[in-house]
């Protein structure tokens, strides 16, 4: 078992240096991996050969030439439309890769300081749900850990009278900081957004025009866009409104429409990028140049790939400038992105100068995240730690993932996982521990400086673990830590009762509806308010699942809004119902026989109150 199979991938990047690297594998015609420049496209075809997509495009290159660029299956599954070079795809989150561009480029020019609070770049008050006053750079928000912590408000606009301008959508979504910045790894498309928004303000030009004038213009990318409508360029627009999303059907293995509508990216710089792979083929060759093209000084991206977060106190770099770092036969930068259309993943190794793109319009498939290894090799540990001694923090427990919402309706995503899919930390004896994740164990070893070795018996990694100002215990991963929470299992029980509560006020109401019409039912005090309970329970029940058909691609004011007046209103009739139990049950004048039904109203009622105050599902989206 590979470690990188339980967590994201932890590696590190290398600095860009001389074309004579360059010149070495251009001589050798290989890539990192060993592989032949003539065997790429064979080694590519057997890669996928037994995969499962609608269609795929990948294309390999250097910064001067592209080595092969191959297109696989239809565009259109339905009309057999094969896709060719001029089929566009989104970008998804690698949109957010240039934003990072951007903010480099104007920290060049002295207009952005990369270590400055970001509040200073923007309008007083503009952020309004911090709950530390600590500062917050940009090197926080391209690494994910300004401590946000994103919710299930939608970023997803099906229709152009959903989209508004950068700021005020900004400020509409703005998700509750939970964490200290710097602390905790929690991939944040605001946080992107935001970054995006700030380029706006410090630039003096639209987002949009921004990222065209300075990026595209400059490459010749004359075939994708970047706003969220594709109203900038009316080539990919055309395309775009045909661009279909397919997915695998489980049952019988057979591609199939996922069944999800169009829909643009309300934070667009964090994820609106559209267009050929040809295009997104001249960007790649940008960042491999050592002349850096995008800049005026190469410097400048020699200073965005040396590494901007770290395991632990270590070397080992995570984070790039908002490019993650693989580590393979050759320490890579790499981005993905998905959106409810397309997948896509873009990797290159700035030390060989090669680099790869790979691009589909199905959700969910894992074969564009093997292809990189035909091309820079599978994926190594990080063991170069020496053996230490462990330090006072007890890491046992339960781990849940930082990214889940803590608060809100959302919040029992998190425990519901711990119940499911739990990481568990255990003690083993003599300072060691065990991990446990899907099934799955390794040992752990600390190596001093808050570092521990993670060896399954095949691979031994490095991970940082540590305990933050405030007590709380983090496994830091690539883009999402691990925050220890021992009330997550108990918080999912809870939850699940919540559930099951409403499934067993359906039976419960259905048989007093049966007695009362063959008179049969017997009443007794309090009864009425009982069966007003019942009724609140099923209804959250009832309106959880129309929730969740509705807000497929994510929750909006509206229902998110009615689920908070939901749960406020069951937990006061609930609560109302405990009163009245009580009052029964201490009732001279009632039949002490009913005691039992009181007892077990008044246990249910106060679950179903401890629920809704303890996971704050009353809250409205979170904040």
């Amino acid at each position: 078992m590979n470690i990188k199979k339980i967590f994201t991938a932890v590696a590190s990047a290398v600095l860009l240096v001389p074309n004579m690297a360059v010149t070495a594998y251009a001589a050798e015609e290989v890539t990192p991996s060993g592989c032949k420049f003539s065997e790429i496209e064979s080694r590519i075809k057997e890669k996928i050969a037994d995969s499962k997509f609608a269609s795929l495009e990948t294309a390999v290159f250097t910064k001067d030439e592209t080595l092969y660029t191959g297109c696989f299956g239809n565009a259109d599954q339905e009309e057999n439309i094969p896709a060719d070079e001029d089929t566009v795809y989104d970008w998804g989150s690698i949109t957010k890769t240039l934003t990072w561009v951007s903010v480099m480029q104007l920290n060049e020019q002295g207009k952005l300081d990369l270590d400055t609070d970001i509040r200073t770049y923007l309008p007083d008050g503009f952020l309004k749900n911090l709950k530390y006053d600590d500062t917050i750079t940009m090197m926080d928000l391209k690494n994910h850990d300004a401590g946000w912590c994103e919710t299930t408000y939608a970023i997803w606009a099906a229709d152009t009278d959903d989209l508004t301008d950068l700021g005020n959508m900004l400020q509409d979504i703005e998700p509750p900081q939970i964490y200290h910045p710097g602390e905790v790894t929690t991939y944040s498309n605001f946080g992107a957004a935001l970054a995006g928004y700030i380029v706006e303000k410090v630039s003096g030009e639209d987002y949009v025009d921004y990222i065209r004038h300075h990026i595209y213009e400059p490459l010749g990318m004359e075939h994708t866009s970047i706003a969220p409508d594709f109203s900038d360029n009316e080539w990919v627009r055309e395309r775009s409104v045909k661009l279909k999303g397919y997915a695998v059907n489980p049952m019988n293995g057979k591609i199939m429409p996922n069944g999800l509508q169009r829909a643009m990216v309300k934070p667009y710089p964090a994820g609106s990028a559209c267009g050929t792979i040809s295009d997104f083929v001249r960007y790649g060759q940008a960042l491999l140049d050592e002349n850096a093209p995008l800049f005026k000084d190469p410097e400048t991206q020699k200073k965005m790939f040396s590494g901007s977060s770290f395991v632990g106190d270590t070397d080992i770099k995570v984070n790039s400038c908002g490019f993650w770092v693989m580590h393979r036969d050759a320490e890579t930068l790499f981005h993905d992105g998905g959106t409810v259309q397309c997948n896509t993943e873009f990797e290159f190794d700035p030390k060989s100068g090669i680099g790869m793109i790979s691009m589909s319009n199905g959700v969910g498939g894992t074969i564009l995240y093997e292809l990189p290894d035909v091309i820079f090799g599978e994926t190594k540990t990080t063991d170069t730690a020496e053996n230490g001694t462990a330090d006072d923090t007890d890491i046992s427990g339960t781990y849940v993932n930082s990214r889940t919402p803590a608060k809100g309706f959302a919040s029992f995503q998190r425990y519901v996982m711990a119940l499911t899919a739990p990481v568990r930390i255990t003690k083993s004896g003599g300072g060691t521990y065990k991990m446990v994740s899907q099934g799955e164990s390794v040992d752990i070893k600390p190596v001093g400086n808050a570092l521990y070795r993670f060896d399954d018996g095949e691979d031994t990694d490095i991970m940082c673990i540590e305990s933050l100002s405030d007590g709380t215990v983090v496994m830091h991963q690539m883009a999402n830590d691990l925050v220890r929470d021992n009330s997550a299992p108990v918080k999912g029980l809870l939850f699940c009762y919540y559930l099951v509560s409403g499934i067993a006020a359906l039976v419960l109401i259905i048989i007093k509806i049966v007695r009362k019409a063959n008179n049969k039912l017997k009443m007794y005090k309090g009864c009425g308010i009982v069966f007003a309970a019942q009724t609140a329970k099923l209804t959250v029940f009832v309106s959880y699942i129309m929730l969740n058909v509705v807000c497929r691609l994510g929750l909006t004011k509206l229902p998110s809004a009615a689920w908070c007046i939901i749960n406020i209103i069951c937990a006061v009739i609930c609560g109302a119902a405990v009163i009245s139990d009580l009052t029964g049950l201490f009732s001279k004048s009632d039949n002490k026989a009913k005691a039992w039904k009181y007892i077990l109203n008044i246990i249910f009622n106060v679950l179903t109150v401890a629920a809704v105050i303890v996971l704050e599902l009353y809250r409205f989206w979170g904040i």
